[in-house]
């Protein structure tokens, strides 16, 4: 019996410890999708416009190569 108890309790801890790496996930996930929603649509063209330049000098330089 008492093994049977602490089986399950040492069950019930794990399961606890995923779940609490679950949220904390979870957690992070959001701030960062936060994030990303926080930027002005100026911001996200802006940034675009920085990769796409980027994308072509990169693109430019391999040709080089």
């Amino acid at each position: 019996m008492a093994d049977t108890v602490s089986k399950h309790r040492d069950e019930f801890a794990f399961a606890q410890l995923e779940n609490e790496r679950a949220l904390t996930s979870l957690r992070d996930e959001l701030r960062v999708a936060r994030g990303i929603a926080d930027r002005s649509p100026a911001e996200i063209t802006a940034l675009q416009t920085l990769v796409d330049a980027h994308h072509r000098e990169h693109k430019a330089l391999c040709e080089m190569l």
